[in-house]
């Protein structure tokens, strides 16, 4: 199997029920020339989150589990190796960093998080500069929460997706144990919830120890279906998506998420294409949205390896 083909688009899962749906993954092989797809290579390893910088042209930023920079690049596909540039981000240690995930705000600002310390950096990238701008940094603080146990257990387990839901708001997703959408935000203030809509403004940020203020556990039905929450992403129709590594799937979250609900669900679930030569483990743990509302997958793999999938835009599930 080769590195570059076509394939015709993504095989699908029933929505909401997941019945009558079949659990193979599509291949190149007999698929449409039509629509491109393409594997790259990014000049980081083990790819952990993906995310895209607003306006045109588009542009893409991604980071990996143990390294202290980004690479930014063009949403080209194919992007990769010549056309990325490294980013180095100050104030963290590659060896410590331990970064799950990376967001963006509407004015191209960029978030990371590190998983094991439960700390958010952002940090403005400037135009074409080798070092980023360190700017503000959060921390969460699970303290007294009902959560607090099982985040504490589970180091390994916790934030591995973000988005920027407004000043010093952010939605987390916790990786598993349980699998968890988590409303953090100043102590004391009221949730606001995640409705659709564009990437938000940061407003005016003050930085500092934030709490949960909402949580959402993954509904019964999914589960069997979505085993962790590796990554979050916003697509061109506003909707949230989430991808999850252990399934090789990407899923659209039910909105809006109310602070009166415990739960969220995923209504619709569309599979990975199957990659690589048998024993060769591809973790999808990056995901975003091109505005052509095209697909890029990063995937959790040594230096040097492709770990980028471009793949054409989701397609609504079909009746079974």
């Amino acid at each position: 199997m080769t590195l570059v083909g076509q394939l015709s688009g993504i095989s699908i899962l029933c929505a909401a029920t997941w019945l009558g749906c079949g659990e193979s993954r599509p291949t190149p092989h007999g698929s449409s020339p039509s629509v491109p797809w393409r594997l790259s290579t990014l000049p980081i390893a083990e790819v952990s989150g993906l995310a895209t910088l607003p306006g045109a042209p588009a542009e893409l930023v991604a980071v990996g589990d143990d390294t202290a920079s980004i690479a930014r690049f063009p949403g080209v596909v194919g992007a990769g190796l010549r056309e990325a540039m490294k980013v180095a981000l100050p104030k963290l240690k590659a060896k410590s960093a331990g970064l799950e995930a990376i967001a963006t705000d509407a004015a191209g600002r960029v978030y990371v998080m590190s998983e094991g310390s439960g700390r958010i950096t952002r940090y403005d990238l400037g135009d074409g500069k080798k070092k980023a701008k360190h700017e503000l940094r959060w921390q969460l603080d699970v303290g007294g929460h009902p959560i607090a146990k099982r985040w504490k257990a589970a180091e390994n387990a916790r934030g591995e997706g973000l988005l920027v839901l407004g000043a010093d708001r952010f939605l987390v997703a916790k990786q598993r144990k349980p699998r968890l959408l988590i409303e953090f935000g100043p102590a004391g203030a009221q949730p606001i919830g995640v409705r659709q809509g564009k990437v938000q403004s940061a407003g005016r940020a003050a930085g500092g120890k934030i709490v949960p203020l909402s949580t959402w556990e993954l509904a019964v039905e999914a589960r069997d279906h979505f085993e962790d929450l590796s990554d979050l992403a916003r697509g061109p129709d506003g909707q949230l998506y989430v991808i999850s590594s252990r399934s090789a799937r990407v899923g659209r979250i039910v909105l809006p998420l109310s602070s009166s609900a415990d739960t969220f669900e995923i209504d619709k679930g569309w599979d990975l294409p199957a990659l690589g030569e048998p024993g060769d483990e591809l973790k999808p743990e990056g995901l975003t949205f091109l505005p052509d509302r095209s697909v890029v997958v990063g995937f959790d793999r040594d230096f040097g390896k492709p770990n980028l999938l471009w793949m054409p835009p989701l397609t609504e599930p079909k009746s079974p």
